[in-house]
């Protein structure tokens, strides 16, 4: 990971602190909770300005032993983050579906069933542990200068939280019902958990045994690190932090457009494809159609998505597009880790690599795609003509995926002869062209640039002064239609 990578990692977390500010705020509007939801509340903004003063000391010249030290400490603050806002959009969730105020004694159920049987994931315990990714980012040399005052303020902070009660006792925990519990073991070994209840579990790696009073199940830490190539979630907070996103104001029309209503609405409807030339915002408009998908639809249906990209061996292949798509499932639903681990215990590491990756790949995607559990699930691919490799596979998997579930696809690409021929049966209702919806594009486009131009007035005007730019700002304007990257 480069430096430039490591910027983009901080842009994820803070994309995702932003959106976890916004749900908080909402979620204390609507109901009744306790100190530790209103401490997390008031300190987000602090972790967003510590990660915006650590960016902006990120340069060149780290060593690689630094970037290591960031990384490990960005992936665990990644890690707790992204936690922190599952819980307080899945408990916004369960009070939007609920009518009139909701009290603590309500809420209090949905709140233990959302953690798990994790102490560790009571909010303020996420918030105390994200605060103290920060406290371990500030102590290195890279940023000690930049961060030297929001380290104290973090301080204060852990503080006040060490002085509040628990958002759920101890107790809350020790009711009977499910255990959760973490146990490591080497591959091959066996491993032993005593019950509170009285009695044992044994188990092996990567697998699970019946025990006392229900089945154990244990984690992927044995294939996921091998089955990791990428998280779309991170590639996405990339690219909107990059380009900035069109915005909910901007881009609405695509929720009216007769096509994607079709899509959305009609289980008959499983495919949708927008297609449209180069540089017409078919990126960030999926951007926003996953952003509102995942805020609208029920919890099985949530979009799990992919962005390929021609220029990264990483995003640029068939195999890729599906192991993104396997790691996102199993992480929205760990339920689906069995397809995968019966496989990776007989072949390792080579499941995913080999020459014959592409059909295991495919079949355990087909797996988890008929699953129950993904039940109308939405699944988002973007440009799909920069995949180099296995993309016509890939296309022939989608289609057949299509007949045999239940599940909704929606991918973008350009306009190539070769895929408008494969696909032009089974879009011939759900296809979006950008170039009939010219007018909706390029509004769409000129409001983006107007706002990303008011903003680079705004940052520049003090260096080369208020007349300068607002020529600048206006010669953008006027070339709105040419291209997005003017602005990036």
């Amino acid at each position: 990971m480069d430096p430039a990578s490591l910027v983009g990692l901080i842009g994820s977390i803070v994309s995702i602190v932003d959106a976890t500010s916004t749900a908080t705020h909402k979620l204390l509007k609507s109901a009744k909770l306790p100190d530790a939801f209103k401490q997390v509340e008031k300190h987000l903004p602090l972790v967003k300005q510590t990660l915006e003063d650590a960016r902006r000391t990120i340069d060149k010249s780290i060593t690689e032993k630094q970037r290591i030290e960031i990384q490990d400490v960005l992936h665990d603050c990644n890690s707790k983050a992204r936690e922190l806002d599952r819980i307080f959009k899945d408990l916004g969730m369960k009070c939007n579906q609920v009518g009139g105020e909701k009290s603590w004694d309500t809420i209090r159920g949905w709140y233990r069933h959302i953690l798990q049987g994790a102490k560790g994931h009571r909010v303020e315990a996420l918030m105390n542990d994200i605060m103290g990714s920060l406290i371990k980012l500030g102590t290195l040399s890279t940023f000690r200068t930049a961060t030297h005052k929001d380290m104290e303020d973090i301080k204060r902070a852990l503080h006040e939280l060490s002085n509040i009660e628990p958002s759920l006792d101890d107790a809350d925990f020790e009711a009977t019902g499910s255990n959760y519990a973490h146990q490591t073991v080497a591959s091959g070994a066996v491993g032993q958990q005593n019950n509170p209840t009285g009695g044992t579990n044994t188990f092996e790696s990567s697998m699970y045994r019946q025990g006392n009073g229900g089945s154990m199940h244990f984690g992927a830490d044995q294939f996921w690190p091998d089955l990791h190539v990428t998280d779309p979630r991170d590639d996405k907070a990339r690219i909107e932090s990059t380009k900035g996103g069109f915005g909910v104001d901007y881009d609405s029309w695509i929720l009216t457009y007769n096509g994607f209503k079709t899509w959305r609405n009609n289980p008959d409807s499983r495919l949708l494809w927008i297609r449209g030339g180069s540089r017409k915002g078919k990126t960030l408009l999926l951007c926003s159609i996953i952003n509102e998908l995942s805020e609208t639809s029920r919890e099985t249906e949530k979009p799990a998505f992919f962005f390929c990209q021609n220029s990264d061996k990483r995003l640029n292949s068939g195999t890729a597009v599906l192991r993104g798509l396997i790691f996102f499932l199993i992480d929205q639903h760990p339920q689906l880790m069995s397809h995968v681990r019966e496989e990776y215990c007989k072949k390792g590491n080579n499941l995913f690599i080999n020459k014959n990756a592409w059909v295991a790949l495919s079949r355990i995607l087909t797996n988890m795609v008929v699953d129950t559990l993904l039940k109308d699930k939405i699944i988002i691919i973007d440009a799909l003509d920069e995949c180099a490799t296995d993309k016509y596979w890939l296309l022939d998997l989608i289609l057949k995926l299509c007949s045999s579930s239940s599940a909704k696809w929606l991918f973008s690409s350009r306009n190539p002869r070769s895929i408008e021929c494969i696909l032009a049966t089974a879009t011939k209702d759900t296809t979006l062209c950008l170039e009939l919806k010219e007018a909706s594009v390029l509004s769409t486009i000129y409001m983006y640039i107007k706002r990303e131009a008011e903003n680079l007035k705004s940052d520049s005007e003090r260096f080369f002064g208020k007349e300068r730019c607002d020529r600048v700002k206006q010669d953008l304007v006027n070339d709105f239609n040419q291209t997005l990257a003017q602005v990036d």
